[in-house]
């Protein structure tokens, strides 16, 4: 009796150690279709979970002498998701990373000026695309952008 206990230990002890060298698959892996010519700010919106994790796009639109963008409907390429922007151009966009995926990373303004601009495209239009998550799972980020 003694034995077969000790036999099972050491079969318990042999698969622990085994599944503690498989490979963990994650959603930090690359994703397939990835352009490899992306910039470092860029590439962290390719590392977003494809599933409907709460996300929220935020920020400040202006115009090329730094006017805000007031009442101009901003909505996600591809998606029902719009807002319109307040008095001083500031907007709150709720959506979900794979909406947001979908999209391109993609906003389109809709109201008077008919613009789209690629968030994860850093260039003189996106001042700030930092993103980050909250302290119960939900997306954020920020823009400010310059038409």
């Amino acid at each position: 009796m003694k034995q077969h206990a000790q036999q099972k230990r050491r079969q318990f002890l042999m698969t622990t150690a085994g599944l503690g060298s498989a490979p963990i698959v994650s959603w930090a892996t690359p994703v397939v279709g990835v352009p490899t010519h992306l910039s470092a700010a860029a590439n962290h919106f390719y590392r977003l979970p494809l599933n409907d994790e709460p996300m929220v796009i935020s920020g400040r639109a202006v115009d090329s002498h730094q006017q805000a963008l007031k009442h101009q409907t901003i909505a996600l390429a591809q998606s029902s998701d719009q807002t319109t922007t307040d008095a001083d151009g500031r907007f709150f966009l709720s959506t979900t990373t794979s909406a947001f995926i979908h999209s391109k990373f993609q906003l389109q303004f809709q109201s008077g000026l008919q613009a789209c601009v690629e968030v994860s495209n850093a260039n003189q239009q996106i001042q700030s695309n930092v993103l980050t998550q909250d302290a119960i799972g939900n997306w954020r980020v920020y823009l400010n952008i310059q038409i």
